[in-house]
C-alpha cells in the first residue's frame, strides 16, 4: 500500500540505532501476535486492562483496523524479533454542529496505546516509539493525545509526568498531552514524506 511505505520507510531511528521501526499494514496481526505473546501476565493487564492469556479474535480485528488518518500503529524491533507496538487511534465526538447522518466528526484527540515486551522495559523503545507516532498524528492533524493509566502503573505515570501529561479530572486514569510538546521532546524525524 503505497501511502504507508512511501511516507515512511523503516529506518533506525538516530537516538534508538537498535531499533527498526515501520508502520504496520492494515490487516497485519502476525506482528501484533508476537508482541503479545512477549507479555507477562501484568504488562498485559496494565496495557489491555483484562489478563487475557490471549488476544480475543476481536480484539485482534480492531488492533488490525488501521487507517494513515484515524488509526496509525508502528512495530518496533530489533533484528526480526517484534519489541513493540505504539498506536493512536483518533478519537469520536458527538456534536450537534457533526454530519446529520453519522452524528460523528474527527476529534483532534487521539488515544495512544504503547507496548513493550518485557524484557526492554526502561530501555527506550516506548520513547522511541511515542515520538514516531507523535510525528506522524501531528501531520495528520491531530492535537492532543490521551493515554488511559491503570491506577497503580506507577512506572506509565512516572513516564507521563515526564512528559508534562496532566491528570483528566473528570476521567480517573486519563491523562492528556499536547501532540507538539511530544515532538518537542522526542525529536525523532522519519524520512521525509
Amino acid at each position: 500500500m503505497p501511502w504507508l511505505t512511501a511516507a515512511y520507510p523503516p529506518h533506525h531511528p538516530a537516538r534508538y540505532p537498535y531499533l527498526r521501526i515501520r508502520t504496520l499494514a492494515p490487516g497485519e496481526t502476525a506482528p501484533l501476535l508476537a508482541v503479545f505473546a512477549q507479555l507477562g501476565p501484568e504488562a498485559r493487564l496494565q496495557r489491555y486492562h483484562a489478563p487475557w492469556p490471549h488476544l480475543p479474535e476481536r480484539m485482534l480485528r480492531a488492533l488490525a483496523d488501521l487507517h494513515p488518518q484515524r488509526h496509525v500503529a508502528l512495530l518496533a524491533s530489533r533484528g526480526d524479533r517484534p519489541v513493540a507496538i505504539g498506536r493512536w487511534q483518533l478519537e469520536r465526538a458527538i456534536s450537534r454542529d457533526s454530519d446529520q447522518t453519522s452524528g460523528h466528526q474527527p476529534s483532534p484527540t487521539a488515544e495512544v496505546a504503547i507496548e513493550v515486551v518485557d524484557r526492554l522495559h526502561g530501555l527506550g523503545v516506548g520513547s522511541a516509539l511515542l515520538g514516531e507516532l507523535a510525528v506522524r498524528a501531528l501531520r495528520a492533524g491531530v492535537e492532543t493525545f490521551a493515554m488511559h493509566v491503570r491506577e497503580g502503573n506507577t512506572r506509565a505515570q512516572s513516564w507521563l509526568e515526564t512528559l508534562a501529561a496532566q491528570p483528566d479530572p473528570a476521567v480517573d486514569g486519563r491523562w492528556s498531552v499536547p501532540v507538539s510538546r511530544v515532538v518537542r521532546q522526542h525529536p525523532l524525524q522519519p524520512p521525509a514524506a
